[in-house]
Order: structure tokens, then C-alpha cells, then sequence
């Protein structure tokens, strides 16, 4: 009599270990497929800065080859400006050009041009300015970009993980029923 009263409770708790493991099983099921949709997502974010890295590191070159031509044109003309300086300072002393002491005509054409060097000196200065600000930034991106790429690197190898521990966890919960049946 109490054999055949606890047949119906036996088939209850049975019942409720099979629900139990096919809700672990889906469980499970649904962390590896979040996972798996999380590992596309970044993976298709590192492609994306994969490419953008090599589009920068490519335009790098011709950034720093400009930034070095502008700087020779900026020395150039720094050279310039103390040569005038000096050809000034000569003229003034009477030690060359007219021989002549003072600040005479010479001497105030000679300032005349420096002046006029020292305004392409600034503009060539902005201009040396500007592309070193380029170099820059593209420098300062693929920083960014190969600390992106590291995270990513770090997502997608935690994401991996949960996958293959999810996978694990599915088939010992197939193994478990199995072996009970």
C-alpha cells in the first residue's frame, strides 16, 4: 500500500529532477549563444580597427615625411633670419658692408629683411606646427586603437570562456540524464 502511495510521488520527483536539468540545460543554452552572438560583435568591432589601424599606420609615413619637410623650410628660414641679423649687426658696427658706423640706409634695408624673413619664419613655423599636430593625432589614435584592440582581446577570451563553460556544463546535464534513464 505505501509502495503503490509513493509511486505518484517517486514520478513527481522525477519528474521535477528531468525539469530541473532541461532548465539548467537551456539555461546554459542561452549563455553560450549570448556569448557566441558577444564574440561576433567584437569580433566584427576588431576588424573595424584593425582596418583603420592599417589605413593610419599607412597614412603615417606621409604624415612625419611632410612634418620633416616643414621643419627643414622652418630651420631654413631661421638660419636666414640670424644671417640677416648678423649682416644688420655688421652694418651697424661698420665692421662690414659700407664700413660705415651706424644705422644708415644698408643697415635699415638689412632690417627691413629681416623682418620680412622672420614673417615666413612665423608662417613656416605654423605651418611645421600644423603637421606635427597631424603626426600626432594619427599617432595618438593608434595608441587608442592598440588599447581598444587589447580589451577586445580580453572580451573575447572571457566570452570564449563562458561558451566553452556553458558547453561543458550542457553536456554533463546530458550525461546526467543519460545515466539516469
Amino acid at each position: 500500500k505505501a509502495a503503490a502511495q509513493s509511486e505518484g510521488a517517486i514520478e513527481r520527483y522525477v519528474n521535477e529532477q528531468i525539469e530541473t536539468r532541461r532548465r539548467a540545460v537551456k539555461e546554459q543554452q542561452e549563455r553560450m549563444a549570448s556569448a557566441q552572438s558577444g564574440q561576433a560583435g567584437l569580433a566584427q568591432k576588431k576588424i573595424s580597427l584593425t582596418e583603420e589601424k592599417s589605413r593610419l599606420a599607412g597614412e603615417r609615413p606621409g604624415l612625419a615625411a611632410e612634418y620633416a619637410e616643414k621643419k627643414a623650410v622652418y630651420d631654413d628660414k631661421l638660419r636666414e633670419a640670424d644671417a640677416k641679423r648678423v649682416e644688420a649687426l655688421a652694418e651697424d658696427k661698420g665692421v662690414e658692408g659700407t664700413g660705415k658706423e651706424g644705422k644708415g640706409p644698408i643697415y635699415r634695408q638689412r632690417m627691413a629683411e629681416l623682418r620680412l624673413v622672420q614673417g615666413a619664419a612665423k608662417i613656416a613655423e605654423e605651418r611645421m606646427n600644423n603637421a606635427k599636430g597631424r603626426v600626432q593625432s594619427v599617432e595618438q589614435r593608434l595608441a587608442a586603437i592598440d588599447r581598444e584592440l587589447a580589451l577586445i582581446d580580453g572580451d573575447l577570451a572571457k566570452l570564449k570562456g563562458e561558451a566553452d563553460t556553458a558547453e561543458r556544463r550542457i553536456q554533463l546535464a546530458e550525461e546526467a540524464v543519460n545515466d539516469n534513464s
